[in-house]
């Protein structure tokens, strides 16, 4: 509610695995169906911060419900889920990613999803060579994942 009256979705503040935010999710799906970006995008950078901030990477069931959560194949949401499999699938040497997204639970995911299968492939295939996978929570921007088109500036960036 309080963003209907703020404009602003308050900040996570429990461990992203915690029940509590879950909702969050939720309104993400409605934001779709009345077709609200803006809101859309806010989830998605509560999301983000909170990842960033508790260092946490979203485990397969996690990944499955936000996926779940992604009413469209290209929204947001969407391409959030398949940059952070790719992030786990690149960078498991290097990171705890491995240790919190065990790859088996990754193969189960994607064998069970067609269409983040193929977002997978899309993103991996756009990624340049020789170029690590950065974790989609420490990007300067978040705009890979916002509702706007690939052409129009990014109007999170102009407020």
């Amino acid at each position: 509610m309080q963003w209907i009256y703020s404009g602003q979705i308050p900040a996570l503040h429990s461990h992203p695995e915690d029940s509590l935010d879950w909702p969050l999710f939720d309104l993400y799906v409605l934001a779709d169906k009345f077709c609200i970006p803006d809101l859309m995008d806010q989830i998605l950078d509560a999301c983000l911060d909170c990842m960033k901030k508790c260092n946490w990477t979203p485990a397969a069931d996690s990944l499955q419900h936000m996926h779940d959560c992604s009413t469209r194949k290209s929204s947001g949401m969407s391409r959030l889920v398949a940059a952070l499999v790719c992030y786990v699938l690149c960078t498991y040497r290097y990171s705890n990613a491995e240790e919190e997204c065990p790859r088996g639970e990754l193969h189960t995911l994607l064998g069970n999803n067609e269409d983040l299968r193929l977002q997978v492939c899309k993103t991996l295939r756009a990624h340049p060579n020789g170029k690590v996978f950065i974790d989609p929570c420490e990007r300067a921007c978040y705009c890979d994942f916002y509702e706007h088109a690939v052409t129009d500036p990014c109007p999170r960036s102009m407020k």
